[in-house]
C-alpha cells in the first residue's frame, strides 16, 4: 500500500488466547494505513491456530520455526512497510494513541527514534521516561540528558519507541538473535548511537502487564544471562563514551545491580560454584566496571561494602561463600 503509515510487529509464541484476545482487541479497528503482523515464533498445533482469527487484509500472520523473540522481530521487520514500525507483545496491550498519535508526534518533530511514558499494569501506574521531553537531539545527547539511563530502566523497552522504518533500514539495524534478555535495551542503544533526530513526549502510549507468567525478564533463572549482559555493557559503553558521569553511572548500575542479580539466577539455575563465581567476577564488564568506581566506591551497608572490597582486590572466596548462604 502506497500510503501505509507504519507497521506494529507483533511476536507471538504460544500466548493464551484470552490474552492475546485482550492485546488484540486493544488495537480496536485497524485502520488501513496500519500493517500488522503477528510473527508466529513455532507456536504449537493449539496456538498457532489462534492468530488466524485476527488475519485479514492488514493484519498479516507469518509463521517461522521457533528461534526466539528477536528472531521474530527479526522477520517482521523484513516485512514491514510505511515510514515508522512498532512493537507490541502479545502478553501485552495497546494503549491510547497507539500507533497513530504515537506516529503522528514522530512525524510532527521529524524523529528517527522517540519515546514514549509506559503504563505498568494492573495497577494503572504511569512511568515516567527521565529522557527531556519535546528535545529534538542526537540520539546520544539525548540519552546523556537522562539523569539515571540505567537504574531507571528508560533505554529498556522497544514497545515504548517509535522508530523510523528507513532509518532502521539504512544502518541495518536489527534484534540481536544471540540474545536470551536484554535484547531490547541493545537495540534501542545501537539506534540512539546513530541517530540525528531523536526525542521523547510525556505521554504513555502503551500498557506493559507485568502478571504474565512465563517472561523471561522476571523468571528466577535466566539462561544466557551472562552473555546477554555482556553484549548490552559494550553497547552501553558505546553510548556513554566520554562522558565520565555517565560512565561512573554505568559501573555502578553493573556492579550495584546487575552483579547481583546474575548471581541470583545462576543460583537459582544451580549453576553457581566456586570456578563459576569467580569466572563470572572477572568478566570485563565486571572488573571494568569495579576499576572505574575505585575503592572509595559507597554501598548501601557494611557487608556490601566488605564484599565490593574483597572483589575489588581479586579476592573472591569469602564473597562466594556468603553469596550462597
Amino acid at each position: 500500500m502506497k500510503n501505509r503509515l507504519c507497521t506494529v510487529i507483533i511476536p507471538y509464541y504460544n500466548t493464551d488466547a484470552d490474552i492475546f484476545e485482550r492485546c488484540m482487541a486493544s488495537l480496536g479497528e485497524v485502520p488501513p494505513e496500519v500493517l500488522v503482523l503477528i510473527v508466529d515464533d513455532g507456536s504449537d498445533d493449539v496456538h498457532r491456530q489462534i492468530p488466524l482469527l485476527y488475519q485479514k487484509e492488514n493484519i498479516r500472520v507469518i509463521r517461522q520455526e521457533n528461534r526466539g523473540v528477536s528472531a521474530a522481530r527479526n522477520a517482521g521487520l523484513d516485512r514491514a512497510e510505511g515510514a515508522y514500525v512498532l512493537f507490541l507483545d502479545s502478553d501485552d496491550r495497546a494503549g491510547e494513541g497507539f500507533p497513530l498519535i504515537f506516529c503522528q508526534r514522530a512525524e510532527e518533530w521529524r524523529t528517527q527514534v522517540l519515546f514514549s511514558d509506559i503504563t505498568l499494569m494492573p495497577g494503572n501506574r504511569r512511568e515516567e521516561n527521565g529522557l527531556p521531553a519535546g528535545q529534538v537531539l542526537s540520539g546520544k545527547a539525548l540519552a546523556a540528558a537522562d539523569r539515571a539511563p540505567f537504574f531507571s530502566f528508560d533505554l529498556c523497552y522497544s514497545v515504548r519507541v517509535c522508530f523510523s522504518l528507513p532509518f532502521l533500514q539504512k544502518h541495518r539495524l536489527r534484534f540481536r538473535e544471540d540474545m536470551t534478555i536484554s535484547e531490547d535495551m541493545v537495540f534501542n542503544i545501537e539506534a540512539l548511537c546513530r541517530a540525528d533526530r531523536a526525542a521523547a513526549v510525556r505521554e504513555s502510549f502503551y500498557e506493559y502487564w507485568l502478571d504474565t507468567a512465563g517472561s523471561a525478564t522476571r523468571a528466577p533463572y535466566k539462561k544466557g544471562y551472562a552473555e546477554s549482559l555482556a553484549t548490552q555493557y559494550e553497547s552501553c559503553r558505546a553510548l556513554v563514551s566520554g562522558a565520565p558521569e555517565k560512565e561512573r553511572q554505568l559501573a555502578a548500575f553493573y556492579m550495584d545491580f546487575l552483579f547481583y542479580e546474575l548471581i541470583r539466577s545462576e543460583k537459582a539455575g544451580g549453576r553457581l560454584t566456586y570456578r563459576r563465581y569467580r569466572a563470572l567476577c572477572r568478566q570485563p564488564m565486571f572488573r571494568e566496571s569495579i576499576r572505574l568506581l575505585g575503592v572509595a566506591h559507597p554501598c548501601e551497608n557494611p557487608k556490601a561494602k566488605l564484599l565490593y572490597l574483597l572483589r575489588y582486590f581479586h579476592l573472591y572466596f569469602l564473597p562466594y561463600v556468603m553469596t550462597r548462604r
